[in-house]
């Protein structure tokens, strides 16, 4: 019984990632794409920002876009890399590119909060748009997956680790290069 339960959670991420790959070619999907493109079009650089896995997958999206010559870096730790170390005129020539799986994540909040005064642009890739920082961001690009969490500590039942699937977030990353590398 137990392996039919994993068998149906596994066939479910498939069924679940083959929705959103077929979303990732509706109208909003591709409409937003062709936005963040246009927008990254007009800047100089490319700063990603994520916290836990999320991290990982800004830094992933920073290196996928320098192999395509697009200027590109990933800021490690938002909370000790303060947002006011970058000048009025480097904000304005750069574009955020801010992954967050619940878009809740406080220091990430805090860190966009110190940035919107300025005039930067922020784009979000989240797993929902009525999240925090989508709400925060120029343009959002949701992937809408069931999030997925695990009791992190027997000591403490309730702290919770995300193991939200981070594909939608790595294919998003990749079209949005690719689209910006086609011209």
């Amino acid at each position: 019984m137990e392996r039919e339960n994993v068998k149906s959670e596994i066939d479910n991420h498939i069924d679940e990632y083959s929705e959103f790959l077929s979303s990732t070619r509706n109208t909003s999907t591709t409409d937003a794409v062709n936005k963040v493109v246009q927008i990254l079009r007009t800047k100089e650089i490319v700063l990603f920002l994520g916290a836990g896995t999320s991290e990982t997958i800004a830094q992933y999206g920073s290196l996928y876009f320098a192999n395509l010559s697009i200027p590109a870096l990933k800021i490690s730790d938002p909370s000790n890399y303060p947002a006011n170390m970058f000048s009025a005129d480097l904000l304005e020539k750069a574009c955020f590119v801010v992954m967050s799986i619940s878009g809740e994540t406080k220091e990430i909040i805090e860190y966009l909060g110190h940035i919107r005064e300025s005039r930067t642009t922020i784009v979000s890739i989240c797993n929902s748009d009525a999240s925090t920082i989508a709400r925060m961001a120029d343009i959002n690009i949701p992937y809408n997956i069931t999030r997925e969490t695990v009791q992190k500590s027997l000591r403490d039942p309730e702290k919770e680790t995300e193991i939200t699937s981070q594909l939608p977030a790595l294919f998003l990353l990749e079209k949005i290069a690719r689209e910006y590398n086609k011209n």
